[in-house]
């Protein structure tokens, strides 16, 4: 967690991690393999970062937008193989800056929050298997939700877990 150009940067987010995770609007299984995750890691649509899923009353850019997903890539050693990322929250909207806010408190309480990635693409069934499985992504935007699909993908616990390539962590008073 580190403050840049205005906003907050939360930095190696886990966004998709290898796995069968059921999303809640289809209801449907879908094995993620890390093939996968690994060939499509880059490959947004749109990179948006939001309050809330799409779905029911179209979403506003000013009262749903929180920022924006920043750097996405594969990690290999990352929960089994998982497309890492950065979050940015811009602070340019009072949606962005409360969210800023929540994040940091969240984190500071050990209870991060968790993402969901929007995404598209290709499935095949695997008879052997019995389960669908992901053979392409196409990533449209990530959400901020209470629990998530991906039951490990979110903003880390700590500050100092996000630490890397020379970035400060976060004093304990900007964190307070």
């Amino acid at each position: 967690y580190v403050e840049e150009d205005g906003g907050l940067l939360v930095k190696n987010v886990i966004l998709l991690a290898a796995g069968t995770w059921t999303d809640s609007k289809a209801q449907t299984p879908l094995y993620y393999p890390p093939d996968t995750l690994r060939k499509d890691a880059a490959n947004w649509v749109a990179s948006s970062y939001w309050a809330r899923h799409m779905g029911g009353v179209p979403r506003n850019i000013v009262t749903d937008r929180l920022g924006d997903v920043r750097n996405p890539r594969y990690d290999p050693n990352v929960a089994g193989g998982a497309i890492v990322g950065d979050v940015f929250y811009d602070r340019l909207t009072q949606t962005s800056r409360d969210g800023a806010a929540l994040a940091i408190a969240k984190a500071k309480a050990g209870t991060p929050l968790a993402v969901s990635a929007e995404h598209g693409g290709t499935e095949t069934w695997d008879p052997v298997e019995k389960r669908f499985v992901a053979t392409s992504l196409a990533f449209y935007g990530l959400a901020s939700v209470d629990k998530g699909a991906c039951s490990v993908c979110g903003l880390p616990k700590k500050a100092n877990e996000s630490q890397q390539n020379g970035v400060r962590e976060m004093e304990q008073a900007e964190f307070d």
